[in-house]
């Protein structure tokens, strides 16, 4: 069968391949799948020759499948196994959301502040961003990952730093504060954002990593200890981590590889340290704990239904994209169908590590894909739901 996809301009490519991911699902809802067969052949050619992947089916908090396909790290003939630490690029936005969830409700700051609030040295037309907006992608502001301009005028600061210059060449680690200043200044001196906010959603990587900055600022704590201390920790996730220092090395980290179609897996590295749109580090057992407490919250229950649950009365219905059955809203895409809501998002970091979820609270079933090269492969995960949501 042959699925055709739809690429809308104001979503941009992310939510391109996110429609097209979940998209998938639905057409194959009505498939059968006899056993957990099909998914391992969608992995096989993954060897001792190739990186890998770590998938997972978890049902009601335990896993009813986990496979481990491929190498870590080619060079060293390391294989993924369960201690194998992914960076899952864009799937750390929704992380980053919770915690400003979780602020807002501790009353250390509201989705309704604005931009000025935070940078007040900034343009006047700051005043007229929200958090709300940043979560959203609804803030005008350029995408410093990949707005050509935009990231070339940051690389520009950056490299105008006498003391970067040489950590620049040599591929030293830059401080994830000095990114984050040039990506702030940098956005100081527009004249205007590129839309007005609230009135289009354009994928960008600025918000969030605005977001994490400003959740600092609100908590007086350091980003990747307030999410290892409030999130990571009390659920027992022990691997996971947000990379935040210059030279800190993760145990167990797996090598990131990029295949540039000619079928050679070249290893990738990331000299620039950035969180709230990216830097979460984790394994796939430590992963499913965190889906399975968004489907069944262990702590402040209130709080996680409201995050999953944004058109409840209490927060307000968001005004978020919108893409046949797709909304988008705290890092998420949310498709509603019969079966009730579900939740996805596609992650890709710079080094080169691709992953992907998606997980239903009603069926209390998700499926977590870790990967450590710029895969776009996917599996039936609704065909699977159709054979274990019961």
């Amino acid at each position: 069968m042959r699925l055709s996809c739809y690429y809308r301009k104001e979503l941009g490519v992310k939510a391109f391949k996110e429609t097209c991911f979940v998209i998938g699902f639905l057409f194959l809802l009505g498939c059968t799948s006899n056993d957990n067969g099909d998914l391992v052949r969608s992995f096989s050619d993954l060897n001792e020759t190739t990186p890998g992947c770590a998938v997972g089916i978890i049902k009601n908090n335990r896993f009813l499948y986990e496979g481990y396909f491929g190498q870590s790290n080619l060079k060293y003939n390391i294989p993924i196994d369960k201690k194998t630490v992914f960076n899952i690029g864009s799937n750390s936005k929704h992380i980053t959301a919770s915690l400003v969830l979780l602020l807002e409700s501790e009353g250390k700051l509201s989705r309704s502040d604005s931009l000025e609030k935070y940078y007040q040295d900034g343009p006047d037309w700051f005043k007229d961003i929200t958090l709300y907006h940043l979560l959203h992608h609804q803030s005008g502001l350029p995408d410093y990952i990949n707005d050509i301009e935009t990231r070339n005028g940051v690389i520009r600061q950056l490299v105008n730093e006498s003391e970067l210059a040489s950590g620049l060449t040599i591929g030293q680690p830059i401080p994830k504060d000095t990114v984050t200043t040039a990506v702030v200044n940098w956005m100081k001196g527009l004249d205007s954002p590129i839309f007005k906010s609230g009135s289009l959603a354009i994928y960008s990587n600025t918000g969030y990593l605005l977001l994490a900055d400003i959740v600092e600022k609100a908590s007086g704590v350091e980003f990747n200890k307030l999410a290892e201390d409030r999130l990571f920790k009390p659920l027992g996730m022990e691997s996971t981590t947000i990379h935040g220092k210059l030279n800190g090395e993760i145990k167990w980290s797996a090598t990131g590889y990029i295949d540039f179609g000619d079928g050679v897996y070249r290893p990738t590295e990331n000299n620039i340290v950035t969180q709230g749109t990216s830097g979460v580090k984790t394994t796939l057992s430590d992963y499913a704990k965190w889906i399975s407490h968004l489907m069944t919250p262990k702590t402040d229950k209130e709080l996680w239904v409201s995050f999953l649950n944004p058109d409840d009365p209490v927060y307000g219905k968001a005004p978020t994209w919108k893409s046949g059955l797709q909304h988008y809203s705290n890092g998420l895409v949310i498709f509603r169908t019969n079966k009730g809501s579900s939740y996805t998002h596609g992650g890709l970091s710079i080094d080169g590590m691709a992953s992907d979820f998606w997980f239903s609270p009603k069926l209390k079933l998700g499926y977590i894909q870790l990967c450590n090269f710029n895969t776009t492969r996917r599996v039936d995960i609704l065909a699977l739901a159709e054979q274990y949501g019961g």
